[in-house]
């Protein structure tokens, strides 16, 4: 599982807008090891997503079903 002060896992936790089961998000994050790279291409593909497809909050998914649908390449 990855540490909860990970500056990588930081970076998406703090620009996810639903913040809820972070355990969940560690251990998906753990599992797909992402590089900074991958980690700028998540927060961009974020800014989009939150304007154009999560306008009610209640659509908004889980981070780690996010994480593992990979979510950042739609």
């Amino acid at each position: 599982m990855v540490a909860e002060n990970d500056p990588q896992f930081c970076r998406f936790w703090n620009t996810y807008p639903r913040r809820c089961a972070k355990l969940e998000a560690r251990k998906a994050w753990a599992h797909i090891q992402p590089d900074a790279l991958t980690v700028d291409r998540m927060i961009e593909a974020l800014a989009w997503q939150c304007v154009d497809l999560w306008s009610d909050p209640a659509y908004v998914p889980y981070p780690a079903s996010w994480l593992r649908g990979e979510r950042w390449t739609d």
